[in-house]
């Protein structure tokens, strides 16, 4: 709304990298979560993409 009131377009406050990590890592939490079995290979997987999160978004 307030947008429109000012006539400027809203620009999103994250770069496509920033917004990628977490669902690809979100993604990887319900495969892994979704199987009887969880094994230490997928849940490597996912932690590694969890770590590499905070790297990627803080360090150019």
């Amino acid at each position: 709304m307030l947008s429109l009131v000012m006539g400027r377009p809203l620009a999103p406050a994250v770069d496509t990298k920033s917004t990628v990590l977490p669902l690809l890592s979100l993604f990887a939490a319900a495969i892994v979560l979704g199987n009887v079995h969880i094994t230490m290979l997928p849940g490597g997987i996912h932690r590694a993409m969890s770590a590499a999160y905070p790297l990627l978004r803080f360090v150019p």
